[in-house]
């Protein structure tokens, strides 16, 4: 089997001023502007799964509310089992 990379290469063409502020963000802070857009779009997936996760959650909340099967032994969670 070849030798496969994981990385891979992508090209993006940005204005001057995109190219200029992402130097400048970059050499702030001692990266390669690689890793800056990598820095970015992690942080991007990061907020988008966080947003869905939160969609996800409100949706089960609203549910476990209002289903009785799910709520039957609400009760107990409080309750201490040690003697």
């Amino acid at each position: 089997m070849a030798n496969e990379k994981k990385d891979k290469r992508i090209q993006v063409l940005v204005p001057t001023s995109q190219h200029e502020y992402l130097k400048a963000a970059s050499d702030d802070q001692g990266i390669s502007i690689s890793e800056l857009m990598r820095r970015i779009l992690d942080d991007h997936m990061r907020r988008k799964m966080d947003a869905r996760l939160a969609a996800a959650a409100e949706e089960l909340k609203s549910l476990y509310q209002s289903d009785e099967e799910l709520t039957a032994f609400t009760a107990l969670d409080g309750e201490s089992f040690h003697e």
